[in-house]
């Protein structure tokens, strides 16, 4: 595990576009399954399963094969016990923020519903207040978690595909990881959002905005994660992931 430069959160992104436009009729129609409706939502409860297929590609490409579009799902065929106890994680993440909505706003909710009821419809500015606050003080909880995740997920999917690591020490390596080059996952994360912010422009275009936007960016994403890895857990590779050459023989031009 290796420290990089902040910039390299940019590299990434960068190289998941190249990456996935070297093979678009692959990639893309891989990432179908994150942009098709209905489709969408078992793909985002196997997002990482999926994620592993989509960088069993990249590996594939970087390695001079051409990558088929069955290899999306070559993670659930290989390791798929630790994927899928990644794809728990989200869900119980958002069980958790449900509880917690439910916990902090549900009274506030009720307040709200029956000052409503009570009264000329609309509900009691104080009981409106409460409500907004309750629901602040989630949101302001679900950030951090969220954070934590993430940070806990972006290499393990990496870490358990290709180098046969467990779930749990996966998780730990990948938050140690992330910590240890925050520079870099900052970067990585502001990119994410001036990327959200774009996609919400293509969204303007009825059903066919959000598909387009989701299809390219959930492969744009794995394999940029999987260019953080090998810069962070397999720098020998190199950025690309592909063999360094050997140093050139003695006497030869350049020794």
């Amino acid at each position: 595990m290796r420290t990089v430069e902040a910039s390299r959160g940019f590299e990434w992104w960068k190289s998941g576009f190249e990456t996935v436009f070297k093979a678009p009729a692959v990639f893309l129609v891989m990432g179908l399954a994150w942009g098709i409706p209905i489709l969408n939502i078992i793909a985002g409860l196997l997002n990482p399963a999926l994620q592993a297929g989509v960088q069993q590609a990249a590996r594939k490409l970087d390695g001079g094969q051409m990558p088929e579009i069955g290899d999306l799902f070559s993670g659930l065929q290989s390791k798929a016990g630790p994927l899928i106890i990644l794809c728990l994680i989200p869900i119980a993440l958002l069980i958790v923020l449900l509880i917690l909505a439910f916990i902090l706003g549900g009274g506030a909710i009720l307040a709200a519903i029956g000052s409503a009821s009570g009264g000329n419809g609309q509900p009691n500015p104080a009981a409106l207040a409460g409500l907004l606050g309750s629901m602040g003080l989630v949101f302001l909880i679900a950030i951090p978690l969220g954070l934590a995740v993430f940070a806990a997920m972006f290499f393990a999917v990496s870490r358990i595909m290709f180098d046969n690591i467990g779930a749990i020490d996966a998780l730990k390596e990948s938050f140690a990881a992330s910590i240890k080059n925050i520079g870099a996952m900052l970067v990585f994360i502001a990119c994410a959002i001036a990327i959200g912010i774009a996609g919400t422009l293509l969204a303007i275009i009825p059903i066919v905005g959000p598909i387009i936007f989701a299809t390219v960016l959930y492969p744009v994403i794995a394999v940029a994660a999987y260019r953080a890895y090998l810069d962070v857990f397999q720098p020998v590779l190199g950025f690309s992931g592909q063999m360094p050459a050997p140093p050139p023989p003695p006497g030869a031009p350049g020794w």
